[in-house]
């Protein structure tokens, strides 16, 4: 096997761990098509990973549209998730899966939620400011900035033949998924909610491009 490509996937494997999320994004995904063109799986690099499991205490995902952007992130970080009741008004997420896997999948997760929660407050706002009403800005928003996402990362796998293939989860992943042992409340997931107002949600979904894309820095914010 090539030493060069081991170096070279071995270096973007370093960055995926540190710097800006964008650029642990970008890494991330370079790191997948690398080894994916290559045929190289981790045992060739000398490395095992173990098999993790974190969970997001401080993240609601009772709202469909949260559990949908956990499912979405999770597939295309190659996880497993599931969800747990904090209580009965809270349920956060779970991903499951190998170590490096995980800790990109969970950044992204961070990141993409706390961006949409502020965004959709600072919208409403307006929204109420102007019209006197913010019903449904926040729902609408933050729906269609999860559509967003999932359409992006789509194209991203429709553009690139060895990065589709590459997204598979570990047969030590799904043996550790399938050894838990779930409550049927645990995977209730909740019926997802109307879109009341289309031009938010049309703002959300262009957001959620812009992030899948990795072009967040300066387009989210404007």
């Amino acid at each position: 096997m090539d030493n060069h490509i081991i170096n070279k996937v071995n270096k973007l494997m370093q960055m995926s761990e540190k710097g800006t999320l964008n650029e642990r994004k970008v890494a991330y995904l370079k790191v997948q098509k690398l080894m994916a063109k290559h045929n190289i799986d981790l045992k060739d690099l000398g490395i095992k990973e173990k098999i993790v499991e974190v969970r997001l205490r401080d993240y609601n995902v009772k709202k469909s549209y949260f559990s949908e952007l956990q499912e979405v992130i999770a597939e295309n970080f190659k996880c497993k998730y599931f969800v747990s009741w904090q209580k009965k008004s809270f349920i956060f997420p779970v991903f499951l899966g190998e170590e490096s896997n995980v800790s990109a999948a969970v950044n992204v997760f961070k990141n993409a939620y706390e961006y949409s929660v502020k965004e959709a407050a600072r919208m409403a706002q307006y929204h109420y400011k102007n019209y006197g009403s913010c019903k449904g800005v926040s729902d609408s928003f933050i729906y269609g900035f999860v559509e967003g996402i999932e359409e992006g990362f789509e194209e991203q796998l429709e553009q690139s033949n060895e990065l589709s293939l590459m997204l598979v989860v570990s047969e030590e992943t799904k043996e550790a998924y399938d050894n838990k042992v779930f409550s049927k409340t645990t995977l209730n997931y909740l019926n997802r909610n109307k879109i009341t107002n289309k031009s938010y949600y049309d703002a959300g979904y262009e957001k959620g491009k812009l992030f899948s894309k990795g072009e967040e820095q300066k387009e989210i914010r404007d």
